[in-house]
Order: structure tokens, then C-alpha cells, then sequence
């Protein structure tokens, strides 16, 4: 349970002083705080980037526009934003005040081309006016095989995000049906989406809703808490589709709604998932093509049945995606409710050991499969091409993808 501070005081709907929520400040720049109870992954929450402070002074002469353009904004990393043309170009320089300035080596890095083009980047890339191309999610297949035509320098790493396919678990939806979920479950092929359909490289096919490189107590999570996912069978999927019928009354299942992203990733799966379920199911999906920000909006309102989602982990805990289905979580978006998932959960946040955490969480991501509360589509390898002279560029699979602090040219 974490805190903010205020001139000595904790804001909890501004009535309780620091003291009374044990919070001591020990001096000017230093707080001991006693949880409400024992947290195991607390020291992997701190590194998420909300969790950072910041200047009271300096966010308060903003009046409002904090971070709004480059001279809204303050710095204590190796590089500072100098010039921002939205939606157009970046400029960052060397910050000079940073901690370990002197172990920077680049003294400015020019994002001179801001496009969500893919194509575009890559061409920028042919072109020698970028020295790296990562994007948002990495290479497109096509941009891939063109790297590889061209002899490029590919790397590849896991950036950390796993998708699904979330269900609307709201009561009057035909996909808050159990049995009706599982109908979809049993006909669904992660693998075969990930690669005949996608067809990127690298790509992982979905298991389960921890990772494959999510660590548990001593080794890998899913290695300690294998998940068990049922197999392809279509007969059983017809026979799951029946029941659900006599359960929600129907004789059929009218058109659902697939909500998608607009990339072409996006469109590229909700073409396979109409063809899969019209094939096996004579399910009928209507798809519904809506930039990321509407995308979020509809499916916080429930204006979906069906949408391609994903989660990027914000911490080194698989707390990061566990949570994510507890019925207090607004990013719940599917509202999926269980009191003994709820459960799981709480008994995973309020323990400081490991193998209790860990049985919990084992435990709940089994109910996830159990309960077909989503469906993992793949978790993303994301390739790059970069300049022969380029050294030093880091990825990670929390927090900022690109780490720049130790980049360098090649003379």
C-alpha cells in the first residue's frame, strides 16, 4: 500500500497525517514506510516508472501543462528532450546533471522521423537517414524478408508482451457463457497463428497467461507451474457450442464483434479468427477496426464481444499479469469476476514467501485456462535492424524497451 506525500502529511482523501499510516520521515529525502502487510515482489514495484518521484516545485509551476512539450519537462537520466515537434521529430541531448554522465557516450540522438508506417521506417532505414529500426512492435514479416534479402544486421529480443484474445464477460453477453468459451477454446491454434499466419520470426505461440521467461521461486514460473491447456478437438467444441446454445436460450449465435487495432498485425488475425470460427463454428464475426486509443475506450465501456488485447509487464513479478483479471483491476476490461480468483490473488500479494506467492499464482493462471477467461494468442519477439557502427543499444523486457545510456558509434 504505497502512499504520496506531502509536505509531511500522506494524501489519503486528505484527511490522515503521514504518522497514522506508518510513514516516518527520517530526514529531508528519506521515508520508511510500513506496509499494511507483507509484500514479497515489493522491491520489483518500485522500478515501475509511477512509483518514481518527482519535483513538487517544478510540477506546480507548470499550471497543468507538465510534460506537455519539452519545456514542461524536467530530467534526471543520461539524455534530456531539447525539441519535440509532436507527432514529427525528437531531439535529445547529453544531460549533463545525470549521476553517471560520464559512462554517456553519444551527445545528442536525432529521432528526425516520427511515423507509425512501417513500411516508411524501413525504407528510412535503406535509405542511411535512421541508424535503427525498431518501432512499436518490432519488424513486420514483410519488412523482415526484406531485411534479410538486403544481408541486414537482424537482432532480436523478447519485449516482454504477451497477447490473447479477451472475452466481454459482462452478463448480458453471449461470451460470458462458460461453455461457450470453450468452444471457441478447443478450435483455437495459437501455434498456427503465430506461424502460418503472423509469420514473424521469433514469435511466441500463447500458453498460458505468464510468459515463458517469468520467473517463479528458484527457476522459470511455467516450468515450476506448468499450465495445463486442453487439446484441438472440434468435437468437443461442437459439443460445447450446443450446450451453450440450450443454456442462453438461442437456436443460434448471432454476429459477434471482434475488436482490433488498426495495424496490419491486427487485421492480418481478426482475417484468420473470422475464417477459424466460421469454418469450425459457423460463428460469424463482425470485425470492428479502431485506432489504439478508441480501441482502449471501447473496451473500457464493454463494447465488444471479442478483442485482440495485450499487456506489456510493468514489473519482474508474475504479480504483473495476475492481477490483471482480479475483479478490482480496471484493466479487467472483460469483467471477469471470481471471487476465488480474488482470492488467489490477495493471498499472492499479502505474503512475503515465495513458495506461498508463487502456488498461488500457479494456481490462478490454471483458472484462467480452466475458466477460458482469455485466450493467449503469442508473445512478441521483437526484430531489429540496425548500422554496422551502432554498439552498445540494450533492450529490456520491463520498463523502457530501448536503453540508450551505453550506446556508442564505431570510429
Amino acid at each position: 500500500m504505497i502512499y504520496i506525500i506531502k509536505n509531511g502529511e500522506a494524501i489519503n482523501n486528505g484527511r490522515l497525517p503521514v504518522e497514522s499510516l506508518g510513514i516516518r520521515a527520517i530526514d529531508d529525502y528519506t521515508l520508511e514506510v510500513e506496509l499494511a502487510y507483507p509484500t514479497g515482489y515489493f522491491l520489483n514495484l518500485m522500478t515501475f516508472m509511477i512509483f518514481y518521484p518527482i519535483r513538487e516545485d517544478f510540477y506546480l509551476e507548470q499550471n497543468g501543462r507538465y510534460f506537455a512539450d519539452s519545456q514542461n519537462m524536467i530530467f534526471t537520466g543520461p539524455f534530456k528532450i531539447t525539441s519535440w515537434v509532436h507527432g514529427a521529430s525528437l531531439l535529445m541531448e547529453r544531460n549533463e546533471a545525470y549521476w553517471r554522465t560520464q559512462e554517456v557516450t553519444l551527445n545528442r540522438i536525432n529521432i528526425a522521423y516520427i511515423t507509425n508506417d512501417a513500411a516508411a521506417r524501413f525504407n528510412l532505414f535503406k535509405d542511411g537517414k535512421i541508424a535503427i529500426e525498431e518501432g512499436l512492435v518490432g519488424l513486420g514479416a514483410e519488412q523482415l524478408r526484406d531485411a534479410l534479402t538486403n544481408r541486414f544486421r537482424i537482432k532480436n529480443h523478447s519485449d516482454g508482451t504477451l497477447f490473447y484474445i479477451e472475452f466481454n464477460h459482462r452478463p448480458n453477453r453471449i461470451t460470458s457463457n462458460l461453455n461457450f468459451r470453450k468452444a471457441l477454446q478447443f478450435v483455437f491454434d495459437s501455434e498456427e497463428l503465430v506461424y502460418k499466419v503472423i509469420g514473424v520470426a521469433g514469435n511466441i505461440p500463447g500458453v498460458a497467461i505468464q510468459p515463458v521467461y517469468m520467473h517463479g521461486v528458484t527457476g522459470l514460473f511455467r516450468n515450476e507451474y506448468p499450465p495445463k491447456r486442453p487439446p484441438l478437438n472440434l468435437t468437443l467444441a461442437q459439443e460445447y457450442l450446443t450446450k451453450a446454445k440450450q443454456e442462453l436460450g438461442l437456436e443460434s449465435i448471432p454476429p459477434l464483434s471482434l475488436l482490433v487495432d488498426d495495424r496490419d498485425i491486427g487485421r492480418l488475425q481478426a482475417q484468420y479468427l473470422q475464417s477459424l470460427f466460421k469454418r469450425t463454428l459457423g460463428l460469424e464475426l463482425k470485425v470492428d477496426i479502431q485506432q489504439f486509443k478508441i480501441r482502449l475506450d471501447k473496451m473500457l465501456y464493454g463494447d465488444f464481444d471479442l478483442v485482440l488485447a495485450g499487456w506489456g509487464p510493468d514489473y519482474e513479478d508474475p504479480m504483473t499479469f495476475t492481477d490483471l483479471f482480479a475483479s478490482w483491476n480496471d484493466n479487467n476490461r472483460g469483467r471477469y469476476n471470481s471471487n476465488d480468483y480474488d482470492r488467489l490473488v490477495r493471498t499472492a500479494m499479502q505474503t512475503a514467501d515465495s513458495k506461498i506467492r508463487m502456488d498461488a499464482m500457479g494456481r490462478a493462471q490454471q483458472m484462467l485456462i480452466d475458466d477460458a477467461v482469455v485466450l493467449p494468442t503469442y508473445e512478441r519477439v521483437a526484430n531489429t535492424v540496425q548500422h554496422p557502427k551502432l554498439e552498445g543499444v540494450l533492450f529490456k523486457q520491463t520498463g523502457a524497451s530501448m536503453i540508450l545510456t551505453y550506446a556508442s558509434i564505431l570510429p
